[in-house]
Formats: structure tokens, C-alpha cells, sequence
């Protein structure tokens, strides 16, 4: 119903990630903790702590089908960076940031 409402609205983009919960939901036996940011317009980064790191040669097709989903929301010409790290540091606030733009909005956000 809410998807119904916003469909009209060519502003905004409804997520598509729901019909493939189901085939990222083994990241939760792998990955210990992750972050995705995005970079720029067209780049995003995803950080992986993984829980076992023999489990990464693994995950190649993984890594596509993920980034499939991805290019499904933000387009084909998104640009997606894996990096797998010991640690995410916390900001200095202590809340953990699962996701988070670099973006800065330099234009005034319109409404009707």
C-alpha cells in the first residue's frame, strides 16, 4: 500500500531489495558485520568483517547476486567495491553507521 502511494512520485525511488531477502540472508553465518557507503553518485562501498575468512572463496557468486540487487535500485551504471577488513571502527558518537552517503546535498530538497 505504501509502495502504491509513492509510485506516482518520479522523485522517489521505491527499493527493490525484498524479493531477494531470501538470497542475502546467508551473509548472517559469514559476515560478522558490515557497512555499505555510499561514495559518490556512482560508487559504493561495501566493508565485510568476515567470520571465517576461508569462507571468501566461497562467496564469488554471492558477491555477484548482491551486486545484481544493487544495480536493480541504483541503476546499471553503479559501480559497487567489496573490501574485506579486520574492524569498522564506531564514529565518536558510539552509534554504528550500517549505512551512510558521503554525498553532501548542495541543492534544496523539493516538496510538494
Amino acid at each position: 500500500m505504501y509502495d502504491e502511494r509513492l509510485e506516482g512520485n518520479e522523485k522517489i525511488r521505491i527499493p527493490y531489495i525484498a524479493p531477494y531477502i531470501n538470497k542475502m540472508s546467508w551473509f548472517v553465518y559469514i559476515v560478522r558485520l558490515n557497512q555499505e557507503i555510499q561514495e559518490s553518485l556512482d560508487l559504493i562501498s561495501i566493508n565485510l568483517v568476515l567470520k571465517d575468512q576461508e569462507k571468501l572463496k566461497l562467496m564469488e557468486n554471492d558477491f555477484r547476486e548482491i551486486t545484481e540487487v544493487i544495480k536493480k535500485v541504483m541503476g546499471d551504471d553503479i559501480k559497487i567495491k567489496y573490501n574485506i577488513v579486520n574492524e569498522i571502527k564506531y564514529p565518536p558518537s558510539g552509534k554504528y553507521m550500517y549505512t551512510f552517503s558521503k554525498i553532501k546535498n548542495e541543492g534544496k530538497i523539493e516538496t510538494k
